[in-house]
This record gives structure tokens, sequence and C-alpha cells, in this order.
């Protein structure tokens, strides 16, 4: 028995926003650690472009949504539909080819501009569909997409440790072209049966004939879906970099240190030495040879470093003894009269050179 064509848009619909929805989950959740392969390395810098990245999107889609409406009104919801399933399977088949964070910045920014979905899906899915059967219609989309969410982040998992991150993205392009697919091989745009024409007296009687933001519920439901998705979204960008720390402590890692911190090939930056120490490392300032020519310089930067991050977060330690520099003791003991005179009291020298390392060995 043939469906009618309401059912079919609402089949072609709901198989899409479950392929979008599915495909968004498969790979986002490990957006912080794919950020980190293209090169930001910094706790800190990982979590902002997590952020910006992931905020892109949703944000230039609600910009441009109404945009998209109305040209919906004028051109017909399939053509929406089409740009947008399309769109979104382009765009995140593209993400896997991204060499730096502007590169998948941009893309996620293109993607907000034309691949805005959930702003169309209500309208689209209930577009010549029976008032009494709508209500069914919405709960069974947003129900689909919510089990489809569900079901994307244990898949993704498998995928990002079997085949990479980079590549979780193609499959992600790949699974969103199914959505392209649904609408365009079963959906119908269906015009609307135009509304008898009202009296004034039943204009000025009827409340859907007033402006919806002069009705009270409106704004009271804006700012419901507002605060409940901001919540919704604002810990995913950091949540795995709270568990790859806490996995690392599971597996018996209670205590970092980071030698030779500011020389090759670690060449770490302050900003970079702050993240570490948040994530219980101590910064270990080495110290060598005072004679040669950028001796001055590397006290004076390794100084800097030690107030910009804490004396509690750093240890002095001294690689010397090789054939023409001094003994450790004695080369030792000039690395800490060289700080002395750069203003570090005996108590900070007494905790970087003596209590830090021995917190470092778990000693007493």
């Amino acid at each position: 028995m043939s469906q009618p064509q309401w059912r079919k848009n609402q089949i072609a619909v709901t198989v899409s926003g479950s392929f979008l929805a599915f495909g968004y989950t498969l790979v986002m959740p490990f957006l912080p650690m794919y950020v980190r392969q293209l090169g930001i390395e910094s706790t800190g810098g990982i979590a902002f472009w997590s952020g910006i990245i992931l905020g892109a999107s949703p944000l230039i889609a609600s910009l441009v949504g109404p945009l998209w409406g109305h040209v919906g009104d004028l051109k017909g919801m399939k053509l929406i539909a089409t740009r947008a399933t399309a769109a979104n399977s382009v765009f995140w088949f593209l993400m896997g080819f991204s060499r730096n964070v502007w590169q998948l910045f941009l893309l996620r920014a293109l993607l907000g501009l034309l691949g805005g979905f959930n702003n169309v899906a209500i309208a689209v899915i209930t577009q010549g569909s029976p008032k009494e059967k709508v209500p069914s219609i919405i709960g069974t989309l947003q129900s689909t997409q919510i089990l489809s969410a569900a079901i994307g982040p244990l898949l993704g998992g498998v995928l990002a440790a079997s085949i990479g991150i980079r590549n979780t993205f193609l499959v992600t392009g790949l699974v969103n072209f199914g959505s392209f697919l649904s609408i365009v091989l079963l959906y119908t745009d269906q015009r609307e049966s135009q509304p008898q024409d009202l009296s004034a007296d039943e204009k000025a009687s009827s409340p859907s004939t007033a402006p919806f933001w002069k009705r009270p519920e409106y704004f009271t439901t804006v700012l419901i879906l507002f605060f409940v998705n901001m919540a919704d979204r604002t810990f995913g960008p950091i949540i795995p970099l709270f568990l790859v720390f806490r996995e690392g402590q599971r597996q018996g890692v209670q205590r970092m240190v980071v030698t030779h911190a500011m020389t090759a090939p670690v060449l770490m930056d302050i900003p970079q030495m702050q993240e570490a120490t948040k994530l219980g490392a101590f910064i270990e300032f080495v110290g060598g040879s005072l004679t040669g020519a950028d001796a001055a310089s590397r006290i004076d930067g390794f100084a800097e470093a030690i107030r910009k991050v804490g004396p509690e977060f750093c240890i002095l330690s001294s690689d010397l003894g090789q054939r023409g520099n001094a003994l450790p003791p004695d080369g030792f003991g000039a690395f800490l009269l060289a700080l002395r005179a750069k203003g570090f009291t005996q108590q900070e020298i007494d905790r970087m050179s003596k209590q830090n390392p021995a917190r470092l060995l778990g000693l007493p």
C-alpha cells in the first residue's frame, strides 16, 4: 500500500536527522584530541580552540537560520533540506584533510553558514502533515536523533582507536551523505493550504494572528532553550582533557617533571610551563656553564620563568661535571648564587633545590 507523501517526508527527514546526529557525535567528542594533532600543545590552547571551533557552526547557523527559512518559504523546503544535508556531507569529509586549526575553524564556520539542518528540520518535517499528527511526528524525530546521538560516541571511540580521528571525519562525511540521499529520494514539497480570510473582529480576538514575539510564552521558551543548550555544550570540549589526565593518574603517574624545559628539544614557553604545573608537573631548570657568552641571558630567562611559574613548582639542578666544565658541586653552587643575585631568597632557593625534589621523589 502506497504511503501518503507526508509520511514519506517524515521518514526522509527522520532518517536524515538521525544520520546527522549520529555523524556529529561520531567524531566531535574527540575534537580536543584532533586539535592537539593539528599542532596545539598546551591544555589551555586546546580547550580554547576546541571551544571556538565547536561554537562557530551553531553561532553562524543561528544567525542565518531565519534567512534560510525565508528562502524555503519562497523556493520550497526540499531545496533547503538538500542544501543543508549536502553541505554536512562535504564539509565533514573535508575536515579530515585539515592541516591546522584555522582550516578546521573555517570549515566549521562554512558548515554553520550552509549546513544548518536542525534550524529548519521541524518546518521541513511538518510541511503538509495532518495537524493531529504533528506532535507525534516531532516527537519521533527528536527521539530518533537522541538515540542516534547516544550510539555515535560508542562507535566513534572504536573508530578513533582503530583508524584514527582524522579518518573518522571521513567516515562522518560518508554517513552524512546518507542524509542527503534520504532527502533527494524520498522528500517532495507540499504546498500548505491557504488559510481562510478572517474578519477584523476575528483577527483581533485570535491569539494566533499576533506576532510571535509578542506572545508571552515565546521569550520564556527561548531562554529555556538557550540555557539548556549552553549547559549541555559547555563541558564537551574539556571532558577529554580531564579524562586523559585522570587516566595517567590511574595508571600510576602521580608525579611528573619536565626537565630542560627551556632548552632544545623541549623549548617550552612560560604559558606552557604554567599549563604543565596545573596538571601536577614540576619544571626543572638545569644550570649549565656560567662562563659562556649566553650565560647571563640564560640566567635572566630562568629567573623570569621561575617568577611567573612560581618557585613552588620549580626544581633546580645541574648536569655539569663533563670535561671542561666545573664539577657538579661547584657548578651547582655557582648556579644558586647567580639566582640569589637575581633576587630570590634563600628560602625560595632551598624550596627549589631541596624540598621540591624530595616531593617529586616521594621522600618525607
